[in-house]
Order: C-alpha cells, then structure tokens, then sequence
C-alpha cells in the first residue's frame, strides 16, 4: 500500500492508495469496523453513460484519513 502523508491548514492528512488485491481486502476490513465515511469517486467524465465513460477511483475517508482503491479493483469494492 502506497501511504502519502501531507498537510492542508497545518492538519497532517493520510492518504492510503491500494496497490495490490491484498490492500483492497485490508481496506475493506478497516472500513466494515467504521461504518460512517464520506466517498466520492473520479472517473473520465460526468456522462455515465457514454460509452467511453470509465470509472478511475473509489475513495472513502474522514477530514484526516482516505482510502484510495483504483477501479481496477471493483470486484473488492462490489463485496
């Protein structure tokens, strides 16, 4: 798992990025024992239903914390 630690208003804040199908399982058992988190996804446009529309992220967190899953790995987040 990719880990990117920054600062936005003098508040540290943790990105968590997963690179591999164990950090998605890892993500996911973390965020089942919390279940109040904002997401939001990034895709390729704002038509859906455009054929060449694609989902690129799905991310869910808190003001310090995000989980960053690349859509490669849907099938982690469909569970």
């Amino acid at each position: 798992m990719l880990d990117i630690e920054d600062e936005i208003c003098g508040e540290r804040i943790t990105f968590h990025y997963a690179e591999t199908s164990a950090d998605c399982r890892h993500i996911i058992k973390h965020a089942s024992r919390k279940p109040v988190w904002a997401f939001d996804t990034e895709s390729t446009g704002l038509n859906s239903y455009h054929p060449s529309w694609e989902l690129r992220t799905f991310q869910f967190g808190n003001a310090r914390r995000s989980f960053v899953i690349p859509a490669r790995f849907r099938q982690h987040i469909e569970e």
